[in-house]
């Protein structure tokens, strides 16, 4: 009732004035006001983070109320881990300021959703047949499989049960088990940052079908893949605040201001300190503008510039010349000693075998089977020889992490005498082999040939 007499009143409300009269004190209601307000009271304030699909882990203040979350703010409260390193926070990123939007976005998938032309085909067929059976008349069905999949990209998805859906992947897992195989299933779970609950179950299932258990790296498409196959650990690297104590940056597909928000200060921080920097990137991006230099290749010529880099590297420090520094490098740490042999086939090298501790003179040359597996009285006790079969035509192979730290520091320039591949090269002179000492604990040591 008020405020209709204000509106009646309008034209004759007094007004005072202040600073000239510039600006003036109203009387109007702010009632208004309390929606705003409302909008960002909250009842508690808790601890979390965003882990779907980001590894960056920052602490956020969750402000809830009546179990609605209704804004988050950045944590403050970070140890410090040694003073003469910049301090982490504040941690976070525009993505994550906006994630409670995402809880209770109208798009957000809650329930199954499977495509109304599978659906149709599977009630029908289930309505006479087992589960596996069902499943088999209809990708057997050349017009049926051609109904449902030639619709993929255009929606038609429609809300089905739980219970109807988990018998639908079943029965094509069975089915794909019974007529290919179990390592023809493949997939991934979540990272483990997201969920280590989600993320062991996807992993036992997959092994205990025999199926291929894929990382989550083949789910971001957005990690380097070489550096699990060349140091075995998949990018396990300090944690971003060792990036203030170098003197090199090489940023190389990562936009990182873009992709590694929390921690970009670190990357421009660290120039303070006269670190040079060399980002590689088809766009002047905004890791480009903090570079000293910026490598801009063609798109779809990576590949040859990081082979161009290996060349440089192969040559000055393991062709020309022996380097300590980086054969022993190579040794202790990289997949080097796990190299893939060559023959001759119609006048050129192709790939033919793993190399095998047996092809090294010196001390670890050791009596092999005709199959060419080392004999079970002779395998060594101090390392594990695991390679696994990658591209042969990379020319090395991916080992496991642990088996990698245990692998042996066999003298790899004295193996590439026996390595066929430096017949078209100047082969480096020999050096003397150093064999670790033998363990005295851990799990004994198997041998397996590729």
């Amino acid at each position: 009732m008020s405020h209709f007499l204000d509106r009646l009143t309008y034209f004759r409300r007094q007004q005072e004035t202040f600073s000239g009269g510039h600006g003036f004190i109203s009387q109007d209601s702010r009632q208004w006001e309390d929606a705003y307000r409302k909008r960002w009271a909250a009842d508690k304030i808790v601890r979390s983070t965003h882990g779907v699909n980001c590894t960056g882990s920052c602490s956020w203040k969750i402000y809830v109320k009546g179990g609605i979350v209704t804004w988050e703010t950045q944590q403050t409260d970070y140890p410090r881990t040694r003073p003469d390193l910049p301090n982490h926070e504040p941690r976070g990123c525009p993505r994550g300021a906006s994630y409670s939007w995402y809880l209770y976005s109208g798009t957000r998938i809650k329930y199954p959703l499977v495509r109304a032309r599978l659906i149709r085909h599977w009630r029908a067929a289930r309505a006479t047949l087992t589960p596996v059976a069902a499943w088999a008349s209809i990708v057997q069905d050349q017009q049926k499989r051609r109904d449902w999949v030639s619709r993929r990209g255009r929606g038609g998805f429609v809300r089905v049960g739980w219970d109807e859906v988990n018998e639908i992947i079943a029965a094509a897992n069975a089915y794909t088990i019974r007529e290919y195989g179990p390592d023809r299933i493949a997939g991934f779970s979540p990272i483990p940052a997201m969920s280590m609950i989600s993320y062991a179950a996807g992993s036992r299932y997959l092994s205990l079908i025999g199926g291929t258990l894929l990382s989550f790296y083949d789910w971001y498409c957005d990690l380097p893949p070489s550096s699990p196959q060349t140091w075995g650990e998949q990018t396990d690297v300090p944690e971003s605040a060792d990036w203030y104590n170098a003197g090199f940056l090489l940023v190389w597909g990562s936009n990182i201001p873009m992709t590694r928000a929390p921690d970009a200060h670190f990357y421009s921080e660290v120039r303070y300190r006269g670190a040079k920097s060399v980002v590689i990137a088809p766009d002047f991006n905004e890791a480009a503008k903090f570079s000293d230099m910026w490598l801009h290749p063609k798109q779809g010529t990576d590949a040859a510039l990081a082979l161009a880099f290996g060349h440089v590297v192969l040559r000055e420090f393991y062709l020309d010349r022996q380097s300590e520094y980086f054969t022993d490098y190579a040794r202790k740490y990289s997949d080097f000693p796990l190299l893939v042999t060559l023959r001759e086939q119609d006048g050129r090298l192709v790939p033919d075998r793993m190399l095998r501790a047996a092809d090294c003179p010196g001390a670890w040359a050791r009596p092999t089977t005709p199959t060419g597996r080392p004999s079970a009285s002779t395998r060594p006790r101090a390392s594990s020889w695991r390679p696994r079969a990658r591209s042969a035509s990379a020319g090395a192979s991916r080992a496991s992490g642990t088996s990698r730290r245990r692998t042996a520091k066999a003298a790899t320039p004295a193996c590439a005498s026996a390595w066929p591949g430096f017949r078209t090269r100047r082969s480096p002179s020999p050096s003397p082999i150093s064999a670790t000492p033998p363990r005295t604990n851990g799990p004994r040591p198997t041998t397996t040939a590729s």
